[in-house]
């Protein structure tokens, strides 16, 4: 069996091609004043709006890979734009992209480190874009505590890719040998000093060596839904994915988006297969009802914790923060769904699908319809499959 092949077509045409720097454009620049400080010494392109990984329009929600040596994870990503033009004032590897992989989800205020190693921070130093002294403060993705042993690169810091639809076609593969079985996310990452942009990518990862070993059979769970306005007091659909042990339970909880959170739960519900066809609102599509609290506006966020029937944990964040109306005198007794009978405008589909293990509970898949993964072989035949 060969390898597959990723292309890509040209984008088609001048509009096409507006359409996309307007989409992505204007929230990257929200993304790029957020993340400046005063730290920076300037340079003559920080007006330029970083260039992202686009793993959208099709990334899978989750994909399960049972993992063989010598054995490759394909990833496919596309771009807004080539971007290779440097500035005199720049360094030679800038406007360039990178993978990671993470060992855990996290919330939308805790911000990955902006430098990957010392000597980037080192070169933009002498480069003149950061000063030495706040420059000395700053921690790289190598030397945070808080992500030690919890990161892996999928391309490494010399090998960093043009941004051009030619590296864009070729996609990304990710070596698994290696790699700690469990649950992955993945994020590209623009380097273009002095500020540095993250692309994280939907849903998870979620590797094993043998699916019928229940000790590797780790609960796994993403919760996909997008930034939207809510209503206080209603209840709302979250789409997701999951792949898990039943009988499972799946904990939602809130919090305003402040920067020390303070969680409180809302909904919980039991993953067995009544559950699942209460739920169940179409051919191919799930969701977990949310109450929205009746006591609360501003923004929030949503994380979902979920525990298989071995008493392991995973925790999931919505990768989006949420806007709440305020609660109108009545809206005590409004509920957009009681039962989850109802689904409000833009939760997306999941489809459903269970697979027996070779030993072990039956697992029950949550599938969101966006794509799947795909694996390219270099070595002995291992199997994947989309969640």
């Amino acid at each position: 069996m060969g390898s597959p092949q990723s292309t890509r077509p040209e984008p088609s045409g001048f509009t096409r091609r507006l359409v996309r720097i307007a989409i992505v454009g204007l929230p990257l620049l929200g993304l790029v004043l957020a993340t400046w400080t005063p730290t920076t010494a300037g340079a003559a392109n920080e007006a330029h709006v970083r260039t992202p990984v686009l793993w959208l329009p099709t990334p899978a929600c989750g994909v399960v890979v049972e993992r063989t040596p010598g054995l490759s994870l394909h990833l496919e990503y596309e771009l807004p734009l080539e971007d290779t033009t440097l500035t005199p004032d720049e360094l030679d590897d800038s406007r360039t992209h990178q993978f990671f992989g993470f060992c855990r989800q996290r919330p939308a205020t805790e911000l990955l480190p902006n430098w990957i190693t010392r000597d980037d921070l080192d070169r933009s130093v002498d480069a003149g874009f950061l000063d030495p002294a706040p420059a000395g403060l700053l921690v790289p993705l190598d030397e945070d505590p808080n992500w030690a042993g919890c990161f892996t690169r999928l391309t490494p810091d010399d090998a960093r890719r043009p941004i051009t639809f030619d590296s864009a076609a070729a996609g990304v593969d990710w070596k698994l040998d290696g790699l700690p079985i469990g649950v992955w996310s993945v994020a590209g990452y623009t380097f273009e000093p002095d500020l540095n942009l993250w692309s994280p990518r939907p849903g998870f990862t979620k590797i094993v060596d043998d699916l019928g070993d229940p000790d590797q059979d780790l609960p796994a769970l993403a919760l996909v839904a997008g930034q939207q306005t809510l209503k206080a007091g209603t209840v709302i659909d979250l789409a997701g994915c999951a792949d898990v042990i039943t009988p499972a339970t799946v904990t939602l909880e809130w919090s305003p988006f402040v920067p020390d959170l303070d969680w409180h739960a809302a909904d919980v519900h039991s993953l067995d297969r009544q559950t699942l066809d209460r739920h169940r609102v179409a051919e191919g599509s799930l969701s977990l009802p949310f109450t929205v609290p009746s006591d609360v506006s501003g923004e929030i966020l949503i994380r979902a914790h979920i525990e298989d029937a071995l008493g392991r944990r995973y925790t999931a964040h919505a990768p989006s923060r949420f806007a709440v109306e305020p609660c109108a005198p009545d809206c005590g007794g409004e509920t957009g769904s009681e039962t989850g009978d109802s689904h409000s405008d833009g939760a997306g589909g999941c489809s459903a699908t269970r697979r027996a293990p070779r030993s072990g509970p039956t697992v029950v898949l949550f599938a969101l319809l966006l794509g799947t993964g795909r694996l390219r072989r270099r070595g002995r035949a291992g199997s994947t499959r989309p969640v």
